[in-house]
């Protein structure tokens, strides 16, 4: 296949270039493909969305196909042993969170969030990783200049994008996050980043299921 053909079919695919844009609030860390869990035989890479690794088959639907959506339950990576320094409440909380943000997000543009597999239903699976939130007491007791942070929250996103009914892969998406050191609006916390990194995959989500089909 010309290149062009393949940049032509990602283009008009399930994922949009405005999905994941990183926002002042942090940084896009490098990822690699090997760190990625799903199966990614069939799907082209985009190139252009680095640092974060886009996978798309090429004749997946567009999000223009699509107004009601499916969350599985939150996967966690538990390879990283850094992750035992967080408590099972606060993963569970950062769970919780990540998945009320892209409800209320879509919601609040007039798309539905459904439960069950059904026709013109995108299924949206979500696995955590590198998750790291250093303990905030230094940033609270050492502050001194306004806004600027000693540590910093990190964490990596994958998500899988699947026909509900036949669970075709329609697209994989890898993104590394981390807090920026400079000017948070919650210098004290490292929670705050994590959930930062959630907010901008909702938002960035809800645009580019949007701009799909104002395009229409």
């Amino acid at each position: 296949m010309k290149q062009s053909q393949i940049k032509k079919l990602i283009s008009g695919s399930i994922i949009s270039t405005t999905l994941f844009i990183s926002a002042c609030t942090g940084i896009s860390k490098n990822v690699v493909k090997e760190d990625i869990n799903a199966d990614l035989a069939g799907l082209i890479q985009d190139e252009s969305m680095k640092p974060a690794l886009v996978y798309i088959r090429p004749d997946a639907p567009t999000l223009a196909d699509y107004k009601k959506f499916m969350f599985d339950p939150i996967k966690i990576d538990y390879s990283d042993p850094d992750i035992k320094n967080i408590s099972t409440e606060d993963i569970q909380s950062l769970q919780s969170y990540f998945l009320s943000a892209m409800t209320t997000e879509l919601n609040n543009s007039g798309y539905q969030v459904v439960t069950q597999p059904d026709k013109n239903v995108l299924r949206i699976s979500f696995t955590l990783s590198n998750l790291k939130a250093p303990s905030s007491l230094m940033n609270a007791t050492l502050l001194v200049v306004p806004g600027v942070t000693l540590s910093v929250g990190e964490v990596s996103i994958e998500g899988v994008f699947r026909d509900s009914i036949s669970r075709k892969v329609n697209a994989v998406v890898y993104e590394g996050s981390q807090g920026s050191y400079l000017f948070k609006d919650k210098p004290w916390s490292t929670f705050s980043d994590i959930e930062a990194a959630f907010d901008r995959w909702a938002i960035g989500f809800t645009k580019a299921v949007n701009s799909a089909h104002n395009a229409k």
